[in-house]
């Protein structure tokens, strides 16, 4: 403010600005090692984009949130490059196969106008208006993680609109060209408004993802210098317009380069103490014995013994059982009957769980559910894959 005044420029109006950031739990500190963060080390190695979306998706404005190298790499591969990035290359490679890299022409009136409003054209439309108008408030209303929650659920809407529509059996039928057509556009057009809608946040990726999309120029500019219109969704893509080659803008972050990135990230020193930390922690309570310094309750049902595999009231109190809501899924290599799930917790945290359900659900069948998961469960890497609950 001092520089501000000496130089005769206005003070701001309004000053935005987050809670306090912890580290795995640990106020940051100079004098701690494990609570250091160079977000240009993080830049360099995953984008400056990927850090500030993950940044302004984790936590809210005004409230508290904490840091952990293995929340940011969650969700660089849940967000980033299963969904939005997924999303732009399978469009891109089912237009380049179908229509010759080229926009084909939409058919709203006859695959997704009133006559039609149960079709998965008219609804996933229908969702990108609903996004258009909610991101947009929140972004004015200062709240980027929801704005950005509401894009999501266009991207992810728009993956499984492909999965429906099924674009390869479609092609196969010369009768069904028009609704071939219709359902490349609208896939197009959907990554098309996701990338304008996060420009705010991730602004280079956004014009990537327009390029490739065949914007330049002018036509770049303009696409990210207004918002999309809400009842303009089958009418922003010009009909003909050439399409890039599908370039992957998100890598996916695989098990080795985790670990590498992980090992490059955090100190050797602070890895070390907490792997010494973990074998030295007491061994939890054998079944039915009770923790130290936990009694039951004076009133209540009275405590279980360990007879017929029960277990003590005080046991069940340690646990931290908390409703999660399944953002993404995958198969874990070589095990049939697991799956990787990122579960998003409440607050912006966000959680990776190795669940066995492979054998009773596909990756498909569970995304978007909520789910029962305990939250104080240790640590532990199954399969190679980390699990946090």
């Amino acid at each position: 403010p001092c520089f501000l005044l000496s130089a005769g420029l206005p003070l701001p109006r309004t000053i935005l600005t987050h809670g306090w950031w912890s580290v795995r739990g640990e106020k940051i500190a100079k004098s701690m090692p494990a609570t250091r963060v160079d977000p240009n080390v993080l830049a360099d190695d995953i984008g400056v984009d990927a850090v500030r979306y993950f940044l302004l998706r984790e936590v809210p404005l005004g409230l508290d949130g904490d840091f952990t190298y293995e929340a940011l790499i969650g969700r660089y591969n849940a967000d980033l490059a299963n969904d939005l990035g997924n999303l732009l290359n399978r469009t891109l490679t089912m237009a380049g196969k179908f229509c010759d890299r080229r926009v084909p022409k939409p058919a709203p009136d006859r695959f997704a106008g009133a006559s039609e409003p149960a079709s998965p054209h008219a609804a996933l439309a229908s969702v990108a208006a609903e996004v258009a108008c909610d991101a947009a408030m929140h972004f004015e209303s200062y709240a980027p993680s929801k704005a950005l929650d509401a894009i999501w659920r266009l991207v992810r809407d728009a993956n499984r609109y492909v999965d429906t529509c099924q674009p390869w059996v479609l092609a196969r039928d010369p009768a069904r060209r028009a609704e071939l057509d219709h359902c490349v556009y609208t896939f197009l057009e959907a990554a098309a408004w996701a990338a304008r809608m996060v420009a705010p946040v991730m602004p280079e990726k956004a014009r990537a993802i327009l390029a490739q999309l065949g914007f330049d120029g002018a036509a770049l500019s303009a696409a990210l210098s207004v918002w999309p219109d809400a009842e303009a969704f089958f009418s922003e893509l010009a009909v003909g317009q050439a399409l890039g080659q599908p370039t992957p803008l998100f890598p996916r972050i695989d098990e080795a380069r985790a670990t590498a990135l992980l090992e490059k990230w955090i100190p050797a020193s602070v890895r070390e103490a907490a792997e010494a930390a973990r074998v030295a922690a007491p061994a939890p309570p054998s079944q039915g014995q009770p923790a130290q310094g936990l009694k039951r309750p004076a009133s209540g049902p009275p405590a279980a013994t360990a007879d017929g595999g029960t277990v003590a009231y005080a046991d069940f109190d340690r646990l931290e059982l908390r409703v999660a809501r399944i953002a993404a899924a995958e198969p874990v290599p070589n095990a049939k009957k697991l799956l990787k799930l990122v579960l998003e917790v409440g607050g912006g945290e966000t959680r990776q769980v190795v669940a066995g359900i492979a054998e009773a659900y596909g990756p498909e069948q569970v995304i978007g559910r909520k789910v029962i998961f305990l939250a104080n469960l240790a640590p532990a890497t199954i399969r190679g894959v980390r699990s946090e609950g």
